[in-house]
Formats: structure tokens, sequence, C-alpha cells
């Protein structure tokens, strides 16, 4: 399972906003860059989303910040839980790092470690987190949590897991689903957030203790990467697995719904657009090492309104491929990858770059 955690000072998805859609031509971009330096409680990002507010969440090791554009304010664990009238305490002080600007910390969050963040369709925020499962009140300006579990199934789940990760919804069935990645597919109400059902890993992975690379959810299946070459279908009716194998899926890829027939994969070397229902890939090679000569190593891929996808991960580099993946530019930066690429494309045009082929499948 690929690491969701990026150790970097941290590049914000506010560049989003400044984006022209893809073409041909070369653009360029601004960055604005923020670290403690700047008031975020700590410079480890483990998520990041823009809430139906405006304001930017972001997820760090020290807790939880949400950004307006000048303060980053705080929300913390309680460290004194068992004292009912300090759960959902709040400090104002004066943040010198942020130019003397009052910052609010608040301590009643639940959780102390691993928070993701989820926007719902009815545009809730909901963040996972070691804890469970909490709900952003914009009204009180408090989390609150709706599914509680502090229990873990072992000590990498303790220790190195994320505990839960919210993979997206069925309006159908009024289901939420969950991805424990130590354990399987939670089934939750969207309603009451009790849980209805779990669902375990294929018998072969779990009784070897291995682990899925990736999970993603598009539309009415999810798609789960335990090793090379293979991608598992499930429909989140039946749960009957469909297996698709695909050539160019290698390591620990990142993977990510483009729309309701398209999934961007980009792994060890390879970026890939696969049309889930022609069952055909387009893929395009790319190498790239940092001064130490390790290769990149993708993490973690996000989609902005205007069609483009940005790929974060390992070295320090990144680059842009053009909507035809015809060209391919290289340049420094910090530790993120750069893909500029049109969510409406299914296959890619180039030739000596890209490689079309057909996805065998079979279905247990």
């Amino acid at each position: 399972m690929r690491s969701i955690f990026q150790s970097s000072i941290l590049i914000l998805c506010l560049t989003l906003a400044c984006l022209a859609t893809a073409s041909a031509q070369e653009r360029s971009y601004n960055f604005d860059a923020y670290s403690v330096d700047n008031g975020l409680s700590q410079n480890s990002i483990a998520s990041i989303i823009q809430g139906p507010e405006g304001f930017l969440w972001i997820s760090t090791f020290d807790g939880v910040n949400r950004f307006d554009g000048y303060v980053f304010n705080e929300f913390r664990t309680n460290p004194a839980q068992e004292r009912p009238e300090k759960t959902n305490e709040r400090v104002v002080y004066n943040s010198a790092a942020q130019m003397g600007r009052a910052v609010v910390k608040s301590f009643g969050l639940h959780g102390s470690r691993n928070h993701l963040f989820y926007l719902d369709q009815q545009f809730r925020l909901f963040v996972a987190h070691n804890a469970g499962i909490s709900l952003y009140d914009s009204y009180k300006g408090s989390f609150r949590l709706v599914f509680a579990d502090s229990i873990y199934i072992n000590e990498a789940e303790r220790d190195f897991l994320p505990k839960f990760k919210i993979l997206g919804e069925d309006p159908a069935t009024q289901t939420l689903w969950v991805w424990r990645p130590a354990k399987g597919l939670y089934q939750l109400d969207s309603k009451t957030y009790e849980l209805k059902k779990i669902i375990l890993y294929p018998p072969n992975y779990a009784r070897g203790n291995k682990l899925p690379h990736a999970v993603v959810m598009q539309d009415n299946y999810i798609w789960i990467c335990f090793e090379n070459e293979q991608l598992y279908r499930m429909d989140i009716h039946t749960a009957r697995l469909t297996t698709f194998c695909m050539p160019t899926l290698s390591g620990k890829p990142a993977i990510r719904a483009l729309n309701n027939d398209s999934l961007l994969v980009v792994s060890n070397g390879h970026i890939t657009i696969f049309d889930t229902k022609r069952n055909r890939y387009s893929d395009t090679k790319f190498s790239i090492f940092n001064e130490l000569q390790e290769p990149f190593l993708p993490s973690v891929i996000e989609l902005d309104e205007r069609g483009n996808a940005w790929i974060g991960g390992t070295t320090a580099c990144w680059f842009t491929v053009s909507p035809t993946m015809r060209s391919l530019t290289t340049l420094p930066a910090s530790t993120h990858l750069k893909l500029i690429l049109s969510t409406r494309l299914r296959h890619c045009t180039a030739t000596g770059a890209t490689i079309c082929g057909s996805v065998r499948t079979a279905t247990a």
C-alpha cells in the first residue's frame, strides 16, 4: 500500500485557481509555499481539501489546520478528553509566525493522527482518523464524532497505517463506503453512521496478510490493487469481483477516477489511462530521478476544477504532460510532481511514447 504522507514544505492547492485549461502551449505557474514559519502546525501533510465555505483544510502530524488565505486556525485532540467541560475548549492567541494575527486553537477534534478528509455529495466535511470518523459542524465550528472505533487490529495499524479512509457514497442504498487498510471495506449507513457490513479481503490475500497498494471508488465499483499487473473491480451492490490484467501496473501505484469510465493510474515509470468501459488502456512511460538517483514514486493524485490532474510523489522534481501527452517537460521543484491532463481524454494518440492495449478480464 502506498504511503499517503509526504514530508515536505506545503505547496498548497491555492495554485489550482491560477491554472488555465490544458493546451499545447506551455504555461507558467505561480506557487505560494507555507510551512511552520508561516503558521502551519507541522510540515508533514496527510490530506488537503477545500471545504464548502472555501477554506483549505490541511491535515498534519500535529493536528488539523483551516486556512482562510491569511490565518491557519488549529483543531487538535483534547489531551483531557475525560473532562467533559473541556471537550470543546478554544484558545485565542496572537501568532508571531502569522504576523501577529489572532489564531483560534480548538481542542474538540477526536483522533490523534491520520486525519483524512472527505466531502460528501451534500458538501458536508468528514474527517477519518485513528478513533473513527468525525463530521464538521460549520455552525458551531467544531467536529462531532459520528463513528467511533478505538480498537486496533494489530501493531501495524496502531503505529503505521491510516485506520480509515472514506471512499465514496451510494445514494441508492444510503451507504457510506469506508476503507480500513488493515481489514477490508466497511459499509456505514449514511444517515445514522451505524456499521452495516464488513467486507474482508479475498482469502488468499487475507491469509498472507497482504494489504492493498491502492483502493479507489468509481461510480458503482471499487477498484483494488494488491499486486503488479492486476486490478480487482468489486461491484458495490453484489460484491462480485472481476480481475483485470494491466501490464503497466507495478509497485505501489496512485489511482484516481477521472470520471465514470476512466481511471488515471500512475505507477513506477508509467502514466496510464484505463478506459473501464472498453477495457482498453493508453500508457506513456517516464523516467525521473532526483540528485541521489532515486526514482519518482507516485503517492497521490488530485483533480482541479479545470480538468487537470496533479500528482505528488517522492522525488525533488516535477513534470508536465500536454493533454494529448505528446510533450513531456521536466523541471526542478520541491517534492511534488505535476501532471496536466484533460480528464476528457480517453486514449492517447502520441507516437513513440504511448502504448495502447487491451485489458484481459476474469470474473470470480
